[in-house]
């Protein structure tokens, strides 16, 4: 059959989560959903949500300061996936629950222990 009359394959699902880091799963990410990154930043601006063009492409190639939680949830957004398809805003979430100093010292050992598979240190 010539190559214009192929039937088109239906695309390979995404999968619930990357173990990527951010621009690698940004980028097969954006690869499976036929986008760039202008189209990236466009739909982006199409939302309302702000992320510049240069951090945009920090982001894109892991230069610079990681992203922020808030600039993955933007992300995700608009290519619609959780944010917690990316491994890094798991791991956020994580730290999250880990930090003493924003949940207190009591709650963080709950979580630690929860995430552990054991309910107190007594055991």
């Amino acid at each position: 059959m010539p190559e214009t009359q192929r039937l088109a394959r239906d695309p390979e699902p995404i999968p619930e989560f990357s173990e990527s880091p951010l621009p690698e799963a940004l980028a097969d990410l954006l690869e499976r959903r036929n986008l760039t990154r202008k189209h990236l930043g466009s739909l982006l601006r199409a939302e309302g949500l702000t992320i510049g063009r240069s951090r945009l492409h920090q982001i894109c190639s892991g230069q610079g300061a990681a992203a922020t939680p808030e600039q993955i949830e933007r992300i995700a957004s608009v290519v619609g996936v959780g944010p917690g398809y990316f491994a890094e805003y798991r791991l956020w979430r994580t730290r999250a629950l880990l930090d003493p100093s924003a949940i207190g010292f009591e709650r963080a050992m709950e979580n630690f222990n929860r995430l552990r598979g054991r309910r107190s240190l007594d055991r």
